[in-house]
């Protein structure tokens, strides 16, 4: 079976030195569980057009050389490469790519990253690219992007965030609290 996974707060902790960088820069006491928005524009009442410089931002300073791994993501990558076959399906900005590849090899991550963009960095649908790779189990964070793949008839394993707690979700998304329990979940 493929695997597709998300990076961000879902190997990575993104947004906990988002976080850092942005009260740093601001002098705001915003925390993780404040963070109940998975666009940041609508969080803090900003527009994308006004968000996307101060994501950049971040994304070239040293807050994003700190990002850490999700306890237990390197260990369950590393038992999952062995009878599955994974890649890494990010949202991020093309413009992002070297920051990510960096961020990947620190870690020693040597795992597939495909990327949601077309060349003119428009956005492609996870489930559409999920269906197109075959992929039979999808490891998120966003319930947005979460449902446009289970729409696609594609399992997926939805990490429990500040900003995916609506309740309801199909019969094919199931969420998790732990890579320990993604990884029970998939020896079933």
């Amino acid at each position: 079976m493929k695997i597709g996974i998300d990076l961000d707060d879902v190997v990575t902790w993104w947004v906990p030195h988002f976080i850092k960088f942005y009260n740093n820069k601001t002098g705001s006491n915003l925390k993780f569980e404040d963070w109940k928005h998975y666009r940041f524009e609508k969080l803090i009442g900003m527009s994308k057009d006004e968000v996307r410089p101060l994501i950049n931002e971040f994304v070239d300073s040293s807050f994003h050389d700190e990002i850490e791994l999700v306890d237990g993501a390197k260990q369950a990558l590393e038992k999952l490469s062995g009878p599955y076959e994974i890649s890494f399906i990010t949202a991020r900005p093309l413009r992002y790519a070297e920051r990510t590849r960096e961020l990947l090899s620190r870690y020693h991550l040597k795992i597939p990253l495909i990327n949601c963009r077309n060349k003119d960095d428009s956005f492609i649908n996870k489930g559409e690219i999920c269906s197109r790779l075959d992929v039979g189990l999808f490891i998120d964070d966003s319930r947005e992007y979460a449902l446009t793949i289970a729409e696609k008839g594609i399992q997926v394993f939805l990490f429990n965030r500040p900003w995916n707690q609506e309740n309801s979700l199909p019969e094919n998304i199931t969420r998790i609290y732990s890579w320990n329990e993604a990884l029970k979940e998939l020896i079933k």
